[in-house]
């Protein structure tokens, strides 16, 4: 594993911060072969460092101090993370599938490209308000083929795991805050608007459409009907929770003494 960084110092008040890293792991864990017992029905596996997995990236970071009344930090990084599998489970299910142990690596489940994080504030007498932004690149995921697409006369039936990508994530939060003062009592006034914006972005989808509106794999139309079923089979398939959350205002108070 290696890192290498420069911080420097461009004025009283601002700074910047660059790190490059780099990780290579050969004894990734994974699972062992199919071990028979003396009873030829039963048989089992076990963890073994044998995997292999490589992290290698850059980090920027620009920060500048309160000062005149203003803030303001900023980092970005890339990264590239990949592996022979992300989860040491995954070998063992090819097994059960009768599968060939993968010999390629392919991107990781949590290999997110690009994160940009800035937030932003200023001051004024009494009241400070707190810009904060993020743009992520979706994470990997194994695409199918939609329900009765034709894929030629091969016998070939699977995508390449983890060769799509999740939609980009975005946000922007603002924090308001107003102090007055009273007497050996200070009390504090805040509202936070998360996702003002009320960006929706998927989080999740479905791996035949790339969306998590809809997929060809639930056909509503054959559902039967199911007097205990909660709401309805159109409900069931847009997940709510497949997107990020809703904008949300929360107003409170607090006291310090």
């Amino acid at each position: 594993m290696y890192e290498i960084g420069l911080q420097q110092q461009l004025t009283q008040d601002i700074g910047v911060d660059i790190t490059l890293f780099y990780r290579d792991v050969r004894d990734w864990v994974g699972t062992s072969p199919r071990i028979v017992t003396y009873q030829p029905a039963i048989a089992y596996v076990v963890y073994e460092n044998k995997d292999y997995s490589n992290v290698r990236g850059v980090t920027f970071r620009f920060d500048k101090r309160f000062s005149n009344n203003f803030f303001a930090k900023m980092d970005y990084t890339f990264q590239i993370a990949e592996g022979t599998y992300s989860n040491p489970e995954d070998a063992f299910n090819q097994l059960l599938a009768q599968e060939e142990p993968r010999k390629a690596i392919i991107p990781l489940n949590w290999d997110q490209n690009h994160t940009f994080n800035a937030s932003l504030g200023y001051r004024l007498h009494d009241w400070v308000i707190s810009f904060i932004g993020r743009f992520w690149t979706g994470q990997p995921y194994t695409p199918s083929f939609p329900r009765g697409a034709s894929v030629g006369s091969t016998t070939y039936s699977g995508l390449r795991e983890n060769s799509a990508r999740l939609p980009n994530v975005r946000g922007l939060d603002i924090y308001i805050n107003r102090s007055f003062k009273l007497g050996n009592v200070q009390l504090n006034l805040f509202a936070n608007l998360n996702n003002i914006l009320d960006i929706r972005d998927e989080t999740s989808v479905y791996s035949d459409t790339g969306t998590a509106q809809y997929t060809t794999l639930i056909n509503t139309s054959i559902v039967d009907y199911d007097a205990r079923r909660i709401g309805t089979v159109e409900d069931y398939v847009n997940q709510p929770g497949w997107y990020t959350a809703p904008r949300q205002i929360q107003l409170g108070a607090s006291l310090e003494f």
